[in-house]
């Protein structure tokens, strides 16, 4: 639908000038991207706070050692893992 068309159709819809009925329609838009805007700053933030957050699990999870469960050395300060109890 044409500008034109919706303009007209909403000044006899609502009965007001077609200056009125325009500019209704034109904060309406106005309105839509403002939400979307706020929408992508908000995903945008999201996705730094996430960023930040993995970066951090990996730096406080890759200083904890990990050895396979076949690992055994004389020197070996680590406790062995529990048996399966199956």
């Amino acid at each position: 639908m044409s500008c034109h068309a919706e303009v007209k159709a909403l000044q006899n819809q609502l009965g007001t000038s077609y200056k009125d009925a325009s500019h209704r329609l034109y904060m309406a838009e106005v309105e839509k991207l403002e939400q979307q805007d706020v929408t992508l700053k908000t995903y945008a933030t999201m996705k730094e706070r996430m960023k930040c957050s993995l970066e951090s699990f990996k730096h406080r999870f890759s200083e904890i050692p990990i050895r396979p469960l076949s690992h055994e050395s004389d020197n070996d300060t680590m406790a062995n893992p529990p048996a399966d109890s199956h």
